[in-house]
């Protein structure tokens, strides 16, 4: 949980900072920690009674699917692939 906060807050802080309105993106950050802290408070119980290797799973999924997405909207815009084929990778 904890790293999943950073990871938001470093993404906002950069992107304030490369616009100029770093308190802003200070403030988002914030903002974004609290929640990411909050809903992981909130979805830890619930979250205890899945099994492990299955969230491990559904986990995994998301990301290759996420990175596969991306992977191929890349290739796309240097007119190496086209943006339909990747969804051939997508679970459903």
């Amino acid at each position: 949980m904890l790293l999943e906060g950073l990871e938001v807050a470093f993404i906002v802080i950069t992107f304030g900072s490369t616009q100029g309105r770093i308190w802003l993106a200070v403030v988002g950050a914030a903002a974004a920690l609290v929640l990411v802290a909050g809903v992981g408070l909130a979805v830890r119980a619930p979250l205890a009674r899945v099994p492990e290797n299955t969230m491990k799973f559904a986990v995994g999924i998301m990301l290759t699917t996420f990175g596969t997405f991306w992977a191929a909207r890349g290739l796309a815009r240097t007119g190496r692939a086209k943006i339909y084929r990747c969804w051939a990778c997508l679970p459903s």
